[in-house]
């Protein structure tokens, strides 16, 4: 058996990576793009689609199925565009953003516009998850803000704040699906 390497547990590799100010830039749309996705597909997702959305059992369990199906395309491509264009990510990353942006307007104009039909939800589903696919962009350029000593630890970081967002979100989200019962919204 190996001795154990006696590291001393510090926290100055951390206080590294907080105190870069892009590391924050990538931190907070990496969160958003991941928690978005995450958080539809296991928090609200299924229920969401029946309550709001008036779909059957089946119907909202076929679309968390294609939910992940999109997102593992998703990460499989954009690993192959980044590499195309030239390791360029900055395009990636936008892109990513732009989706989860255009994906959050589409599902808060279906559930307040009641005209519009609740389909309008699964494109809006599975462009979250098309916006979480991106994620290997956002780690690879936290991965590279820092030191090189620092690669891992920046991951963690950014994986940190990822699930900090699902965490918060959760909650938001929660709060918000109180205010509807039956797919109707409760006016006070």
């Amino acid at each position: 058996c190996a001795p154990v390497s006696k590291v001393p547990l510090t926290f100055k590799p951390l206080l590294a990576i907080a105190g870069n100010p892009y590391s924050w830039l990538m931190l907070f749309c990496s969160s958003v793009n991941f928690g978005m996705y995450y958080i539809i597909q296991s928090f609200c997702g299924k229920k969401f689609l029946e309550d709001c959305g008036n779909f059957s059992s089946e119907q909202a369990s076929a679309v968390i199925m294609f939910l992940t199906l999109t997102c593992m395309v998703t990460i499989s491509g954009v690993g192959i565009v980044i590499k195309v264009i030239g390791n360029r990510r900055r395009p990636m990353m936008r892109t990513a953003s732009s989706i989860n942006l255009f994906s959050t307007v589409l599902m808060v104009a279906t559930l307040y516009f009641t005209w519009l039909p609740s389909w309008l939800f699964v494109p809006g589903y599975l462009l979250y998850a098309c916006a979480s696919g991106f994620a290997m962009a956002y780690t690879m350029t936290s991965q590279e803000m820092n030191s090189r000593d620092l690669m891992t630890t920046a991951t963690g970081f950014n994986n940190m704040g990822n699930y900090l967002f699902v965490a918060v979100g959760s909650w938001g989200i929660g709060k918000l699906l109180d205010m509807y019962i039956d797919g109707a919204k409760i006016v006070d």
